[in-house]
């Protein structure tokens, strides 16, 4: 639900996305799933991630938000 938050070191991140993919390992094999739950910091400067992989626990990951303005790119 768009309504659903978590709070995170005394900061609430509302719902953004939520999805189910399937990792290749090699891309070979009939992969494994995951679903995944995005969460954003209502500045927008944080995001927490929870994964859960078939038959493994939850985990929970935090990332920075870079501004596109802040990123160059250099052709190799």
């Amino acid at each position: 639900s768009l309504d659903n938050s978590i709070t995170f070191e005394d900061k609430k991140y509302t719902y953004k996305n939520s999805f189910e993919a399937t990792f290749f390992r090699d891309n070979k094999g009939d992969g494994d799933g995951f679903y995944m739950w995005e969460f954003v910091r209502d500045d927008h400067e944080k995001m927490v991630s929870v994964v859960k992989w078939e038959g493994s626990p939850f985990e929970v990951y935090t990332s920075v938000v870079v501004s596109p303005e802040r990123v160059t790119a250099y052709k190799a």
